[in-house]
């Protein structure tokens, strides 16, 4: 399931934008105010079930076309107009069709049945909120205001703050729309991606760190994790060695083993255990280089290249479960390490990233430039933080980069794209950006503006 098209009808008031969806990278561009930021923030509050967002962004209708004839239309839709009390609506047409309300009401007057509130919350407790998981805002057991404080529903995250009044209908009423937005994957890169919020667990206070210095501890974290789960694998191999080799020379008939062939997978084995030390997966100490084989070396006895075939077998499942982690690990540092100037990342599995100055003084990373830090955020989420198959909103990639950097940055969008089989949704100022790749651009025009393309 893929997003064909994207129409957002009387947003703002006065914009009706239509976005068709290229192969792999789709670039919106325009005047500032003409909603290129909001648009992002619309699919997102979609896919993410985020209604809160999607609530608050005033636009009479959305239109999203699927590849499978599928076609999503969500409205603004007045219940009671004297009151200012709304809904959205959701309809779904093409094979078959559904309609629906997205599980909430809610009203733009801020003094609206503001005292009827907490009843209705404690009256819906048992259909539509999950008490016992709100680990941060548990609103009977602090007794705290409940316009100050944030609660989940199974719809997603919605804000008492805003006023809003659940619906009634159940949630498996809506278990068609549920399903079609967990069909598609999407993850938001914003134009803030330098700061990182969190709540900590113990006294529920909303804490700020630097992006940068959060995933140099996660990808640390990432490499300890995947070591110890290889740990695992490791040793239930080298028990099961001995019967395992037994059994294997005691097989009747065997494919014929060619010596050639096995001392040039021993040789890429060794290859790939040496990539993996420097990329800093695997340590050097522990790993030291293995002796090279030489063909003339192996007897022609065929036992000999039985033990052999089993043990490249072996460290085949070995280094495998590193294969993947490699890989983004790998792109990460070419991408970095080209564009850097006199500093060199690497990977640490205690430290995260070490970055080493051209006369090998090790830098932190909080004292990377604004732009540096900006290219390894974006690309770093890119990497480790979305899912494959995924379509990536990606708001003002070219903030802090220097015009080289921005016309490079398609080029490396394209290498993660057949990494991790994703699309792209890019909303931006920079005509470098764009660089040569015009064809991908969608141009929002306003009511009174010529065509973009004349």
């Amino acid at each position: 399931m893929r997003i064909k098209s994207i129409q957002i009808d009387n947003l703002f008031g006065f914009f009706n934008h239509r976005i068709e969806m290229k192969d792999k990278v789709t670039i919106i561009h325009g005047l500032n105010g003409y909603g290129k930021t909001t648009i992002l923030k619309i699919i997102d509050s979609i896919f993410n079930k985020d209604y809160v967002e999607l609530v608050y962004i005033p636009f009479e209708k959305i239109i999203i076309e699927f590849n499978q004839d599928y076609k999503l239309t969500i409205r603004k839709k007045a219940i009671n107009v004297k009151k200012k009390l709304n809904a959205i609506e959701i309809e779904l047409s093409g094979k078959n069709s559904e309609k629906g309300v997205l599980g909430s009401y809610f009203s733009d007057d801020v003094d609206f049945e503001d005292r009827f509130l907490p009843q209705r919350l404690r009256d819906l407790d048992e259909e539509f909120l999950t008490y016992t998981r709100m680990k941060y805002y548990d609103i009977y057991r602090r007794n705290v205001e409940i316009h100050k404080r944030r609660h989940f529903g199974r719809y997603g995250s919605i804000r008492s703050d805003k006023h809003f009044i659940f619906n009634r209908e159940k949630p498996n009423k809506i278990k068609w729309f549920l399903d079609l937005i967990s069909d598609i994957s999407v993850r938001f890169v914003q134009a803030q991606r330098l700061i990182s919020f969190s709540i900590d667990e113990e006294d529920s206070e909303e804490k700020i760190s630097e992006a940068v210095v959060d995933y140099s501890d996660e990808i640390a974290n990432q490499i300890r994790s995947i070591r110890s789960e290889s740990t695992t694998i490791f040793e239930s191999l080298d028990r099961t060695y001995p019967r395992r080799l037994i059994d294997y020379l005691e097989k009747g008939e065997r494919d014929e083993v060619d010596i050639e062939s096995l001392v040039n997978k021993m040789t890429a084995l060794e290859e790939q255990r040496l990539n993996l030390i420097n990329v800093g997966i695997l340590d050097a100490e522990q790993d030291q280089q293995l002796v090279p084989i030489q063909s003339k070396e192996i007897s022609t006895d065929d036992r000999i290249k039985y033990v052999l075939l089993l043990h490249i077998e072996d460290t085949e499942k070995k280094l495998g479960i590193f294969e993947d982690l490699y890989n983004r690990i790998g792109l990460l540092t070419e991408i970095i390490n080209k564009r850097f100037k006199y500093k060199k990342l690497k990977i640490d599995k205690i430290k995260g990233f070490v970055f080493t100055t051209s006369d090998s003084k090790e830098l932190d990373v909080s004292d990377l430039s604004s732009g540096e830090k900006h290219m390894l955020v974006v690309f770093y989420e890119l990497l480790f933080k979305s899912q494959t198959n995924s379509l990536i909103l990606i708001d003002e990639p070219e903030l802090s980069l220097h015009v080289a950097w921005q016309e490079d940055f398609l080029d490396n969008i394209f290498k993660i794209s057949e990494v991790n089989d994703m699309e792209f949704l890019i909303a931006t100022h920079s005509p470098q950006i764009i660089n040569d790749k015009w064809e991908l651009t969608v141009c929002l025009e306003g009511p009174d503006d010529a065509p973009c393309n004349e």
